[in-house]
């Protein structure tokens, strides 16, 4: 399965990722952080966007304790999410305590124990498992994976790979959002570039954030899709207009590739949703021009636009 094309560096203020968190079905993330005396990413802050209540948080505590999670939602949020669980990969029994301190599922323990980093498939689904469980709740679940660093030291970087593309796409047939945590002073920047491709974005602590325009902001907000995500990378690749058809094809291929099933009329549905609310939220933020009567789409090359584009990295 072809990876999916990575958005780039974001600041580690949190403030784009948060954007293009709202509302998002199926993103991913990569937050790293320093080991060197560096802040740690500020993933509780993707969650404030939402009311707690209406979200479930599912953390994977690899080769640590959920606790600096569980402390800094209490202390950031306040108020319990509206489902817990923890998939404890070599447990911590103190995570128990603390995961009932915020909120423990009915049904299933807070905690859910595996004892090995390298048992991938059994990671991969104790997390299905609480996703099946929040099925229908109404909550938007969100995953935190914290971290990949461990994992990539006791089951290698082959086994990190596929573990993270199963919950990709466990995570975008759940319409979930996921964020992954990773040490990058421990690793090779080969390491690093090979585990990027598999995100949309990279937070970053070490990037400076920026006082955004209310247009900026639009902007970002405007991409809080993954399918409007995907139509303004592919635009972004092209200097000319490209037709509704065509772009839907695009899209539609895209999404074929990265999740199990599709319906089989995945690219009328495709088409008729960036006809009818994509390409218009995107035309309404100022990111893209369409003509009505040639039915074709084209990217708006304003500064403004390749401004955005460049801090998600979808321009050279």
């Amino acid at each position: 399965m072809p990876d999916k094309k990575p958005t780039g560096i974001l600041p580690g203020d949190g403030h784009a990722a948060s954007m293009l968190f709202d509302g998002v079905a199926g993103a991913n993330l990569l937050c790293t952080s320093f080991s060197r005396g560096g802040p740690g990413p500020p993933c509780v802050g993707l969650f404030s966007r939402i009311e707690p209540r209406r979200q479930n948080l599912l953390a994977v505590a690899c080769g640590k304790s959920p606790d600096a999670l569980i402390r800094s939602w209490r202390t950031t949020i306040g108020e319990p999410p509206a489902e817990v669980g923890i998939v404890n990969v070599i447990a911590r029994p103190r995570s128990a305590s603390r995961a009932s301190a915020i909120g423990t599922p009915p049904g299933r323990g807070p905690v859910t124990t595996v004892e090995s980093m390298d048992s991938v498939d059994e990671i991969d689904a104790s997390v299905g498992a609480y996703l099946d469980e929040w099925a229908g709740n109404g909550n938007r679940t969100a995953l935190c994976f914290d971290s990949l660093t461990p994992m990539i030291r006791g089951a290698g970087i082959d086994a990190t790979r596929r573990l993270v593309l199963a919950l990709t796409r466990r995570v975008e047939n759940a319409d979930a959002v996921a964020h992954y945590h990773l040490d990058r002073d421990a690793h090779e920047r080969a390491t690093f570039d090979e585990l990027r491709s598999l995100f949309d974005a990279v937070v970053d602590p070490s990037v400076e954030g920026e006082r955004d325009s209310e247009r900026e902001d639009a902007a970002f907000d405007a991409l809080g899709s993954s399918r409007r995500r995907a139509v303004v990378r592919h635009l972004a690749a092209e200097e000319r207009a490209v037709t509704l058809s065509d772009l839907a094809e695009r899209v539609s291929d895209d999404e074929r590739e990265r999740r199990v099933t599709v319906p089989t009329d995945h690219f009328a549905r495709v088409y008729v949703s960036l006809q009818v609310t994509h390409l218009p939220r995107l035309a309404a933020a100022g990111i893209v021009a369409i003509d009505e009567d040639r039915r074709t789409v084209r990217l708006n090359r304003t500064e403004r636009v390749e401004s955005c584009l460049r801090r998600l990295g979808w321009t050279g």
